[in-house]
């Protein structure tokens, strides 16, 4: 994945990123989270969905014991490229998952920023105040978690 710049954020009272962190390498999603936790009024809620590897982990261990399926859901890895525009996307997109999350380490990425109040809600439901029509229950069947995480009204520095 080429270099990706957050720079270009504006100032809100809330915000939503759904299914796009797992998608940026560890560096890439702290500096997305820095970056929302600038712009975000103090008090402002980051609803955050990706999907849950511990989640996934226990559907595998529990019910398909399939570990090809499993392993296609991470999307962490792909068949190996074959033919020159085959490769040639795979070196400029990579896999299509950078990272995968669990609840525990998604919440400590989030607080490692400086949010608080990262804990789990269940499909259907936000902090955000008026969501207009934003699918709070998108991809639910896929095994994801949701957490909406809050700027502290006070203090506004960087961790």
């Amino acid at each position: 994945m080429p270099h990706v710049e957050f720079r270009s954020l504006t100032a809100r009272p809330q915000s939503c990123s759904s299914h796009m962190l797992e998608h940026l390498d560890r560096a890439e999603a702290r500096c997305f989270l820095s970056e929302a936790f600038r712009v975000l009024e103090r008090g402002g809620v980051l609803r955050i969905a990706v999907p849950d590897l511990l989640r996934r982990a226990r559907r595998y261990l529990e019910r398909t014991k399939d570990a090809d399926s499993f392993g296609a859901s991470t999307r962490l890895a792909a068949d190996k490229p074959h033919g020159l525009a085959a490769s040639l996307k795979f070196l400029l997109v990579g896999p299509r998952h950078h990272w995968m999350y669990d609840a525990a380490s998604l919440v400590r990425l989030i607080e490692s920023v400086g949010f608080h109040d990262a804990a789990e809600a269940p499909p259907g439901s936000t902090r955000i105040v008026d969501p207009g029509e934003l699918n709070l229950r998108e991809r639910e069947e896929e095994a994801s978690t949701w957490r909406p995480c809050v700027r502290p009204l006070q203090g506004s520095s960087l961790r």
